[in-house]
């Protein structure tokens, strides 16, 4: 699965549904599910439905919309999407989901 660090209190905000776009330098074609990466665990699953660039920041604008938790494990994290052996579908825990 793919996987995205994500800085504290940033992850926490998206996990509470009060954060719903992730602000990036870098673009990506990527949508679907990514694994939340912070301080060295994984905490959630965030699907990014779209990327739109904002010429006023510069900056593009990842669209979150569904958020959920799982159990937390431990993750080496990169710079960049990163790939984590998880399935989600076997293997979180849902706690909540924000639409």
């Amino acid at each position: 699965m793919k996987a995205l660090v994500i800085k504290q209190p940033w992850a926490n905000q998206i996990l509470s549904g009060e954060k719903t776009i992730e602000y990036r330098s870098w673009n990506t074609k990527y949508r679907g599910d990514i694994l939340i990466v912070s301080e060295g665990q994984a905490i959630g699953i965030m699907t990014i439905s779209d990327v739109r660039y904002n010429r006023q920041s510069g900056m593009y604008e990842w669209v979150i919309s569904s958020v959920r938790r799982i159990k937390p494990f431990s993750v080496r994290g990169r710079l960049g999407l990163f790939e984590v052996p998880y399935h989600p579908h076997t293997d979180y825990q849902t706690n909540q989901e924000h639409r």
